[in-house]
C-alpha cells in the first residue's frame, strides 16, 4: 500500500468507508501494520528535525506551468500527499548525510511473555513492596525512574523490580495491579508467541491473553513494553499500554536506532 495513503489513514483524511476498510484490514494484517507503523515513526522524526532555513540565495520562482507572473494553485489533497513524500524523502536523505558511522544496531527483543506473566503474579501478591521469590529484585531509588514508566494518576506505582536488563512497573488499581516491563531493544515481533495486532495510543502492538491475563506488547523508539493484567482488569490494562512513554532521546539516535531495524 502506498505510503500516500496511509498518511492520508494517519492524518484522519480518509472518508468512513476508506479508513474502516483499512482498521479491518490492519487487524488482521501484520505486515501492513508494521508499514504504518514505519510511516508513522519516519513522520514523528521529521517532526522532531525541527525548521530548515532557506539557504541565503533562494529565492521563490513560479512554476514553469504558470503564466502572468502568477504561481501555480496546487489542490490541497496532493499538497498533503507531498507532503507525506517529502517527510520520509527527508528522511531518507538524513540517513544519507549522518552516514551511520557511528551507529550500532538495536538488539532484537523477544519478550519472554511466560516468565513475565509469573513475574507479574509473584509481585502481585507480594505487595506493595516485598521481596519476590525469582529472579526479579527490589530496584533501589534511581534518578528519573518515574519518566521511564506510564504515568497514570489513576494508578499508583507500588514497586519497581528489575532482572537481567527487564524493569517492571508495577501499579495498583481498583480491580487488580498491573505490570509494564520495559526492555531496551527492537521487538521481534516474528518470534513472539501467536498474537493479535492492536491499535493503541502509542502505536500498534501485538495482543494475546492466557486462561487469566491479556498481555500487550509494544515497542517505542527503540524500548519494549509489556503490559500484563487481569482479564477482568482489561480497561486499566488498555490504560497502561495507552500510556507507555516515548523515549527521550536525541532525534539523531532515534534515527539511528530506527535505521537498525531496516538493515
Amino acid at each position: 500500500m502506498s505510503d500516500d495513503r496511509l498518511s492520508a489513514f494517519l492524518d484522519g483524511e480518509l472518508d468512513d468507508a476508506e479508513q474502516r476498510a483499512l482498521e479491518a484490514r490492519l487487524s488482521h494484517d501484520g505486515a501492513l501494520a508494521a508499514e504504518l507503523e514505519a510511516v508513522r515513526h519516519s513522520r514523528q522524526l521529521v517532526r522532531g528535525l525541527g525548521p530548515v532555513e532557506p539557504p541565503a540565495d533562494f529565492v521563490f520562482a513560479p512554476s514553469g506551468g504558470a503564466t502572468d507572473g502568477l504561481a501555480e494553485v496546487v489542490p490541497l489533497d496532493r499538497h498533503r500527499r507531498r507532503r507525506g513524500l517529502l517527510a520520509v524523502a527527508a528522511v531518507t536523505i538524513f540517513f544519507l548525510v549522518l552516514g551511520f558511522a557511528s551507529g550500532t544496531r538495536v538488539a532484537d527483543v523477544v519478550p519472554p511473555v511466560d516468565d513475565l506473566v509469573d513475574q507479574h503474579a509473584a509481585a502481585a501478591e507480594a505487595m506493595p513492596d516485598a521481596v519476590v521469590d525469582g529472579s526479579f529484585e527490589l530496584m533501589p531509588e534511581v534518578e528519573d525512574i518515574d519518566d521511564m514508566g506510564p504515568a497514570m494518576p489513576e494508578m499508583p506505582m507500588v514497586a519497581v523490580y528489575q532482572a537481567d536488563g527487564i524493569i517492571q512497573f508495577l501499579y495498583d488499581t481498583d480491580h487488580g495491579p498491573v505490570s509494564v516491563f520495559r526492555q531496551e531493544g527492537t521487538l521481534d515481533a516474528g518470534s513472539l508467541p501467536s498474537t493479535e495486532p492492536m491499535p493503541t495510543e502509542a502505536g500498534m502492538a501485538r495482543y494475546l491473553v492466557d486462561a487469566e491475563r491479556e498481555i500487550i506488547i509494544i515497542e517505542r523508539d527503540g524500548v519494549v513494553f509489556t503490559v500484563v493484567g487481569d482479564l477482568t482488569n482489561h480497561d486499566m490494562v488498555m490504560t497502561a499500554a495507552d500510556a507507555v512513554p516515548a523515549t527521550d532521546r536525541s532525534v539523531i539516535e532515534q534515527i539511528r536506532r530506527w535505521f537498525g531495524q531496516l538493515t
